[in-house]
C-alpha cells in the first residue's frame, strides 16, 4: 500500500470504509480491500464529520441507536404502568361487586380470564403474531397462576368466601 494511504487507515476510518462497502461486517473475518484514492478520502471525510462533536456521541447515535428521543422516561413509564394496572383491575373488581354472594370467586376468576384472553390477543396482534395463539397462551398461564394461588391458599388454610 502506498504511504499516502497508510496515514488514512486509522481504525475508525477502516470500520467506516468497511461498513460502507459491505452490508454486514462480522468480527473475525479477514477483509482484503482494493482501495482507490477517492474512497479513502471519502471515508476519512465521513469519519471526521461523524466525530466532529465527539466520537462517543457518534458511536451512541449511529451504532447503538441511542438518541434523546429514545431515552428512557421513568416517570412516564410509572404513570402508564399505574393507569394500566388500575384499568386491568377494574373489571374483576366490578365483577366482585355485581356477582351474587355465593359466586364471587367464580365471577372474579371468569372476568379475570376474559381480560387476560382479550389482552393476550391484542398484544399478539400488535406484535404481528396470531391473536388466537396469544390469547390461548395468556389464558393458559393466567389460569395456571390462579390455580397455583388457590393451591397455596388452601395449603396454608386460608379461605375466601
Amino acid at each position: 500500500m502506498p504511504d499516502q494511504y497508510r496515514r488514512m487507515m486509522d481504525p475508525f476510518v477502516s470500520l467506516t470504509l468497511a461498513a460502507a462497502a459491505t452490508e454486514r461486517l462480522q468480527v473475525g473475518l479477514g477483509v482484503c480491500l482494493v482501495l482507490e484514492h477517492h474512497v479513502l478520502d471519502l471515508a476519512k471525510s465521513v469519519a471526521r464529520q461523524l466525530t466532529a462533536h465527539g466520537a462517543l456521541a457518534a458511536h451512541q447515535r449511529d451504532e447503538l441507536g441511542m438518541t434523546e428521543q429514545l431515552a428512557a422516561r421513568p416517570l412516564q413509564a410509572a404513570v402508564a404502568s399505574a393507569v394500566t394496572f388500575a384499568v386491568g383491575a377494574a373489571l374483576p373488581i366490578l365483577a366482585a361487586l355485581l356477582a351474587p354472594l355465593g359466586s364471587v370467586i367464580l365471577a372474579v376468576s371468569g372476568a379475570s380470564l376474559v381480560c387476560l384472553v382479550t389482552l393476550g390477543a391484542v398484544a399478539a396482534r400488535a406484535g404481528g403474531a396470531s391473536p388466537w395463539i396469544g390469547a390461548l397462551r395468556v389464558a393458559f398461564w393466567g389460569a395456571l397462576a390462579m390455580g397455583a394461588t388457590a393451591a397455596v391458599g388452601a395449603l396454608f388454610g386460608t379461605k375466601v368466601s
